[in-house]
């Protein structure tokens, strides 16, 4: 037998026996540990690992025998080919501790052991000088070895979910880490040294005991995203107008008090205060924050909002539901919201058709209320009759013309106001819109012909197409939408509720800028597939239907919808699905069958409900 053909053989003996391929070290089979050789890459995750083997460790260090072995032959494993292990990834076991053994992997680079039940690091982690990233989320670790502040490589560090009570007094020395995550542990403080962390530009801090943050926080300048929630802070900490690249903060769910201004203006883009205390809001504070896109201050006990708010020229979602604001200042009118919650205050000066027309019609209202100015025409044309000694004769107040040679019809007031308002208005329980309601040529821009008995929309309406804005046809007999309907491209506001309706004609879903869609308390089964198509909807209301299941596919392709209201129809189940609805501010879903979430998880809120359901969505 030939060299060759004996090598051949040997190694086919080898590798067949009770070594070689078809062996495994302690559960972990020969050919995951060959392709790591390869790779630089180990996955030995959800294995029910106890202990990892010494031959893991030693991946590199150790010329594993079946290795020498498959040599010999043609194999293409050749021990002095294999590359250092730079990935580990040991997750969802039952691990107790990162072993002395980790020593032996000094090109390591990642090391993902989240999902155990580890309480010690071995003091040999601190030898790893190029470890990027250590994800140990989800353990059961309480301290640190000391020599882990030696790891300058470090770039991303994960410890959500453990027990940590303390960090060592020179954690900052970490001085290059960009993101950490200490969620939901036992965190009472930060070390004075958590400043020197001048890299950080992701921070999360959430559910700890958090009372206040250590005085050199505020050098932590190239911080961007900061998580502050379920903590127990009771003012906005100082020094956050000196934190220069913060866009997105959060402080739900703390003890906060009082919305102060920052010392500096700040580029916060996202600021979330809601789940707080605060009862009062500085009239300045605003002025701090010119970069503000979404703000939450929903859930605390504000009953007034300063006018300076309207300085916040690019704010486009404000959430300010479950206060104790009777009412809202009349200069937001004048804002560019795509989203204003106002849910659960006890306004006493807006009615509440509409608040439940939502944002635009708010907004609208609002802008209605504010007092203009004399025309400042009519006063410069009386100071050049005045400068010529032109005598002026003065205007009476309105109020005060009684004097008329002839007292027009209702008929002739109801035009002239309809043509100065661009409001058409008949509410009178007819069958029929009278002829004399319509006025031709008028540019209306909203038409109001709800509480009669129509049983079809009024043709008339397709002439206002150039013009018409808002249209309400709620509170009648009317069993089918036109086709014409597709021909209203400028209408925003539709309310076709209290009526007969079980279907939407395909042509609704041309309307390019319809954003609020009222369709309570009508006939369909199912939520319109013609609806998913609206690019700009955000309010959608459609309770006291018989909808008996939520189309979520449907409902993932309106992605401006912020508003959903779906109670008091035959829903009997929930799909999980639902929670990747992310986007959504107002969900409500009460009145329905359903048994799943509970009525204690829907208490909590759209946002807590929208996490329940993805945290169940099968994976």
């Amino acid at each position: 037998m030939s060299n060759k053909r004996f090598n051949k053989a040997f190694a086919k003996s080898y590798q067949g026996g009770n070594f070689g391929a078809t062996q495994e070290t302690k559960g972990i089979p020969y050919a995951i540990l060959k392709s790591a050789r390869q790779s630089g890459q180990l996955n030995l995750s959800s294995r029910s690992l106890t202990e990892i083997p010494e031959k893991v460790w030693k991946i590199n260090v150790e010329i594993p025998e079946e290795a020498k072995a498959a040599s010999l032959g043609d194999s293409d494993e050749r021990w002095w080919d294999q590359v250092d292990l730079r990935k580990l990834i040991i997750a969802s076991n039952q691990l107790t501790e990162i072993p002395d053994h980790v020593q032996h992997l000094p090109a390591i680079t990642v090391i993902d052991a989240h999902d155990n039940e580890i309480t010690k690091i071995s003091e040999e982690i601190g030898d790893l000088k190029e470890l990027i990233k250590l994800h140990l989320s989800h353990n059961k670790l309480s301290t640190f070895p000391k020599s882990f502040v030696n790891i300058a490589s470090l770039k991303v560090l994960l410890l959500a979910g453990n027990v940590i009570e303390v960090l060592p007094e020179n954690f900052g020395y970490l001085c290059n880490i960009e993101e950490i995550d200490l969620s939901s542990n036992k965190l009472k403080e930060l070390p004075e040294s958590f400043g020197n962390i001048k890299a950080l530009k992701k921070l999360n801090l959430s559910k700890n005991q958090l009372i206040s943050l250590p005085i050199g926080f505020n050098n932590l300048t190239l911080l961007k995203d900061l998580d502050l929630s379920s903590n127990k802070l009771v003012d906005l900490p100082p020094g956050f107008g000196l934190l220069s690249s913060l866009e997105i903060l959060e402080c739900r769910y703390n003890f906060i008090k009082r919305f102060t201004a920052f010392e500096k203006e700040a580029k916060v883009k996202q600021l979330f205060l809601g789940n707080n205390r605060i009862q009062n809001i500085d009239a300045d504070v605003f002025e701090k924050l010119p970069h503000l896109v979404s703000l939450d201050l929903s859930d605390n006990a504000i009953s007034n909002i300063p006018e300076s708010i309207s300085n916040l020229k690019l704010l486009d979602r404000i959430d300010l539901s479950n206060n104790s604001l009777t009412g809202l200042p009349y200069i937001m009118g004048t804002m560019e919201l795509k989203s204003l919650s106002i849910d659960g205050n006890p306004f006493r000066g807006i009615r509440r058709d509409i608040l439940a027309r939502g944002t635009q019609a708010i907004l609208e209202y609002l802008k209605s209320r504010i007092v203009k100015p004399e025309k400042t025409e009519e006063v410069r044309e009386i100071q050049n009759k005045n400068n010529n000694n032109v005598p002026v004769k003065t205007k009476e107040p309105e109020a005060a013309r009684k004097i008329a040679p002839k007292e027009p019809s209702k008929e002739v007031l109801d035009q002239y106001l309809v043509a100065t308002t661009k409001v058409l208005t008949h509410s009178a329980g007819s069958s029929q819109i009278p002829d004399a309601v319509w006025l031709p040529g008028a540019k209306i821009t909203n038409i109001v012909i709800s509480k009669n008995v129509l049983t079809e929309m009024p043709k008339e309406i397709a002439n206002y197409s150039a013009t018409l804005n808002e249209l309400d046809i709620s509170r009648n007999k009317i069993t089918k939408i036109p086709p014409f309907i597709g021909d209203l491209m400028k209408l925003t506001y539709l309310d076709i509720s209290n009526n007969q309706l079980s279907t939407l004609p395909e042509e609704i879903s041309s309307l390019p800028h319809l954003s609020q869609l009222c369709a309570s308390v009508n006939r369909f089964s199912a939520i319109p597939n013609e609806l998913f198509r609206l690019p700009k909807l955000e309010t959608l209301l459609l309770s006291g239907n018989q909808i008996s299941e939520i189309n979520v596919d449907g409902l993932l392709q309106i992605k401006t919808l912020y508003t959903l209201d779906l109670s008091n129809n035959n829903i009997a189940r929930i799909p999980p699905q639902l929670g990747n609805v992310t986007w959504l501010k107002s969900l409500t879903l009460d009145g329905n069958s359903f048994r799943q979430p509970r009525p204690q998880i829907m208490s909590q809120g759209t946002q807590f409900v929208l996490g329940y359901l993805r945290d169940r969505i099968p994976t």
